[in-house]
């Protein structure tokens, strides 16, 4: 709410929507994963993939924030206001073992899957190899 005398006129309508945006970023951050959003390759590694499934994965993603937007205009648009924008300018949780937790579960993400793309690679090589068998089983097959 800015300009217009807004702050002296109504107050307590001020007040009102700025809870109401607070309230609609509070449902937007306890809706969000934070493991796999913690480092850029962490987060890299599953964006496609959450989002595909429509799911949060960080407290930046924008299809999240305009939820919390749209959220927050649900109220506010009944009483004539519009909020057109949410940011969150930093994040840093206040709890140094929630960071540490968070920090922990991404090094575990982010090992299990380098552990995925490893079986897959191995399953893609097997694959190969079958196939290059098969080949030179259909040639000699053909030959004979």
């Amino acid at each position: 709410i800015q300009g217009g005398g807004a702050d002296m006129v109504m107050p307590k309508l001020k007040d009102d929507v700025l809870k109401q945006a607070l309230a609609s970023m509070s449902a937007f951050i306890g809706s969000t994963r934070y493991t796999e959003s913690l480092g850029v390759s962490a987060a890299n590694a599953t964006a496609k993939k959450r989002e595909a499934e429509g799911e949060r994965t960080g407290v930046y993603d924008f299809r999240g924030l305009s939820s919390a937007v749209e959220h927050c205009n649900e109220v506010t648009l009944r009483y004539g206001i519009r909020v057109a924008s949410v940011n969150i300018i930093s994040a840093k949780p206040a709890d140094a073992s929630l960071t540490a937790q968070l920090a922990a579960a991404a090094v575990a993400s982010a090992a299990a899957e380098k552990a995925e793309i490893e079986a897959r690679g191995q399953a893609k090589a097997l694959m190969i190899s079958a196939q290059a068998d098969a080949d030179a089983e259909r040639t000699r097959a053909a030959g004979s």
